[in-house]
């Protein structure tokens, strides 16, 4: 069994903010090994900033 490939790196950044990196150039050389005969282009989501969620508690 082969492990896997890590394709993307979450970091936080000196905002305090996670920041995604992605490298797609890795992957597509990762897919192309696995699957050589699947045609198309990967390309990437878009990604979004998003609020930081509240945390709460519930209890009875």
């Amino acid at each position: 069994m082969r492990a896997a490939q890590r394709l993307s790196d979450e970091y936080y950044n000196r905002e305090n903010r996670m920041e995604l990196r992605r490298d797609l150039k890795a992957f597509e050389q990762a897919r192309k090994h696995a699957l050589p005969n699947l045609k198309g282009e990967v390309t990437l989501a878009e990604t979004h900033t998003v609020a930081r969620p509240i945390l709460f508690l519930c209890a009875p």
